[in-house]
Formats: C-alpha cells, structure tokens, sequence
C-alpha cells in the first residue's frame, strides 16, 4: 500500500495500459482508496497491480469479463456550516469520488480472485478532467469487490453535470487481460440533484 499527496500525481498521465513487473510503479493512477488525516493534505492509498515472472511464462489464459455497477458518486463540496457560527472544511473537499462495485468476480484459471488488476478505460460521454483514467492497474479493495476513481472536482457546492461511461478489464498476475466490461454509466445533474448511474 502506497500512500501520496495529491499533488504527487502526475498532470500529463496518458490514458494507457501498463502493468509493473516485480515492483511498484512511480507512476500511479487515480484509482484509489481515501484516507483522510486531519491537518495534512488530503492523502490517497493505492495498490498496484503487479505481474508475477513465473505465471508470464506459463499462464497465457485470459481472465472472464467481468459485470460492474456504480455504487456511488460523491462530488466535491464547500464549507459546510459546524455550528455557532463556524464552518468546517477538511483537505478532501475538492475531491470528487466513484466507488464502483464489481459484481461478480471475474475467475481465472491460476491467478485468485483477489490477487486480479482492473484498468478502466474510457467508454463513452465527457470525463471529469482530460487525465481521468488511470495509466495502471490497480487491485481491488474489499477483497477485491470495490475499487474508487477520484479526480480533482473542486471545493464548491456549485456543480457541473457529468456524464460519461468507462469500462472495467481484469487483468491477471500473467498481464493477460479479459475483454472489457460493458460500459458502465455515470450521470450526475450537478448542484442540481443527486447521483443517477447505472
């Protein structure tokens, strides 16, 4: 587990494939966990997804696709009032977050289901920002049933309407991928009303 500041994420990652062989990647994607720690920038954790040498000799059998739904979608937001005249803000409030669920494990016939990456790749629609889409594979949390994306949403409660699509691609400890999962739908009206995905 890797933990870094936002601003450590790099502003020119290309959308495109790459799995780290035997270590850990410098260049990390945003797909990720938070965790928060009062008075200090708001801090991400990450895994990667790493290949293993011995399974890339031997395993060349592709992963199952995979089903895939939005769990929820959280924007950034601004002060919010504590009371007594006080207004409360913390360093994640810029940050806006999809917690996608995947629904059914995808198997395969060597790497376990929690040991499987998952690039996302773009679908359809308009993203958040131009470097949505995370340049790695990462692992799953929760046992590998539950993975993040986060982007950079602003620390305002005056939001845009988003909508766009992405798809989700397993990838085992052999680096072979599964075909993409159906795109799955994000749609938020902004300031206007709650999430709507599917």
């Amino acid at each position: 587990m890797m933990r870094i500041p936002l601003s450590s994420f790099p502003s020119n990652a290309a959308p495109r494939r790459r799995v780290t062989v035997g270590m850990r990647a410098h260049l990390l994607p945003l797909l990720l966990a938070i965790s928060p720690a009062p008075g200090l920038a708001c801090s991400l954790a990450v895994t990667l997804h790493t290949l293993a040498e011995d399974e890339q000799r031997i395993d060349k059998t592709a992963p199952a696709p995979l089903e895939a739904s939005v769990v929820s979608v959280r924007r950034g937001r601004g002060p919010a009032s504590a009371g007594n005249g006080v207004m409360s803000v913390t360093s994640c409030d810029d940050i806006g977050f999809i917690t996608v669920r995947i629904d059914d494990l995808p198997g395969d016939n060597r790497t376990p289901k929690t040991a499987l990456g998952y690039f996302v790749i773009p679908a359809g629609g308009t993203w958040p920002e131009a470097h949505f889409f995370p340049e790695n594979a990462v692992r799953g949390l929760s046992e590998g049933g539950e993975i993040s994306l986060a982007w950079a949403d602003g620390a305002t409660d005056e939001q845009e309407a988003i909508e766009f699509a992405f798809s989700i691609v397993a990838v085992d400890l052999a680096g072979n991928e599964s075909e993409p999962s159906d795109p799955i739908w994000v749609r938020h009206a902004g300031s206007r009303s709650e999430a709507d995905c599917h």
